[in-house]
């Protein structure tokens, strides 16, 4: 009957003769495929067989306005459709938020599908930032959060909540970062409109955290080279923290996914676990091997015969969960030594990122040009890195400062 196609999304009008109703009428449906998957929406009228044959030409006021209905519902649903395509991909989801389905849709269902989504893609350690973003919102305000109460004095109130929790700054700011991430895709999908988005300029703004000193100087360093470690568990963590250092701060994940493959003559070249599938970031990270890299594999890595992977945490056969809780417990582990050397040694608490902190100030504070340590570091820009460096540079005026009255 009634028939049309926008940008791979067809619309028919059909005669359900399959699902025969009690009073003995079939309905009448719009059906929509897209990309093999086909949807049913109702026109709210049924017919005999008889109405539908002669429906086109009828003249009958009651067939006539029952014609209209259904052309009237055809139309609307092609128009939403035509307008989607317009400006967004098509999704099933947008064409019922735009004709007013899925209302009752709340911020706890989006975040539920985004954490499906996320661990779809293997990114778990995100994903489960999302669940305590989304147990923190719950316990503040309950569950069933619509998307009309986040409001400016919304956000305020839950910042001054998880204050006197005590959550860190750094918490704070990731639980509201994720929280905005929610609301974008909301603003995208028509969710909420522009009046509604609650973050911006003259609106809220989530505050950026001031990350505490984490970068070593050159002689704490060789302190934690020189350090005599009492088990070799503690050994081998404090190798991989030394391996991190020299391998342009290679992040634990980039280190425990290294293979051998990854060894070419004396360089070892990588792309980061973090942007290996985001190919406009992608930028391979090149490292010379230092004679110190190549004791520690020698000591610590795996026989290139019976693994692909230089080091002993990951073995191939892992699933991506399985990989994911293999190297945040080396992580663990790591940190755990770390913490007591640093402990010993009378060093503030290293960490597993203290290590990629240190190689980046190091060579700022070498004199060594931003360019390349940000190519080092595989940050897809230079903006990236500068804003980076600035808190160590806030540091380090703030130090030097004080010595123009240190009398001492």
């Amino acid at each position: 009957m009634y028939k049309s196609n926008f940008s791979g999304v067809t619309v028919n009008t059909i005669f359900d003769t399959r699902r025969k109703l009690s009073t003995g009428l079939y309905p009448v449906r719009i059906i929509i495929n897209y990309r093999r998957e086909r949807r049913s929406y109702p026109t709210g009228i049924s017919l005999t067989k008889f109405e539908w044959e002669r429906l086109i030409s009828a003249r009958d006021k009651e067939l006539v306005r029952n014609r209209k209905v259904i052309q009237d519902t055809f139309n609307s649903i092609s128009s939403a459709i035509e307008k989607i395509s317009t400006s967004h991909d098509f999704t099933f989801e947008r064409l019922n938020r735009r004709l007013g389905l899925n209302i009752d849709s709340t911020i706890d269902d989006a975040y539920k599908a985004k954490i499906e989504k996320l661990n779809n893609e293997g990114k778990h350690n995100t994903a489960d930032t999302y669940k305590s973003s989304l147990q923190s919102l719950i316990v503040f305000k309950g569950d069933q959060i619509k998307f009309s109460s986040v409001t400016v004095d919304y956000l305020n109130k839950y910042e001054k909540f998880m204050r006197a929790e005590g959550k860190s700054f750094t918490t704070i700011a990731i639980y509201l970062k994720n929280l905005k991430a929610i609301m974008n895709e909301a603003l995208r999908e028509e969710v909420i409109n522009l009046d509604q988005f609650p973050f911006g300029r003259g609106r809220y703004q989530i505050s950026n955290p001031t990350g505490r000193k984490m970068a070593l100087t050159k002689a704490d360093i060789k302190r934690v080279m020189d350090f005599s470690c009492i088990k070799s568990q503690q050994r081998f963590a404090r190798d991989l923290w030394i391996f991190s250092y020299l391998c342009n701060g290679a992040n634990f994940a980039d280190i425990f996914n290294l293979k051998y493959e990854n060894i070419k003559d004396d360089n070892i070249q990588f792309y980061r676990q973090k942007t290996i599938n985001k190919t406009r970031d992608k930028q391979q990270i090149v490292v010379t091997i230092h004679p110190i890299m190549r004791d520690i594999i020698k000591e610590w890595g795996n026989s290139p015969e019976n693994s692909k992977y230089i080091f002993p945490i990951l073995k191939g056969t892992e699933t991506s969960l399985e990989r994911r809780n293999a190297v945040s417990q080396g992580i663990a582990v790591t940190n755990f030594h770390m913490k007591e050397i640093s402990r010993v040694l009378g060093i503030n608490k290293i960490t597993t990122y203290a290590a990629r902190h240190s190689f980046a100030t190091i060579l700022k504070r070498s004199g060594i040009n931003i360019a390349y340590i940000s190519e080092s570091l595989g940050h897809s820009n230079l903006a990236i890195t500068e804003n980076y460096l600035a808190k160590f540079e806030d540091e380090e005026r703030k130090k030097n400062s004080n010595v123009l009255t240190d009398f001492g």
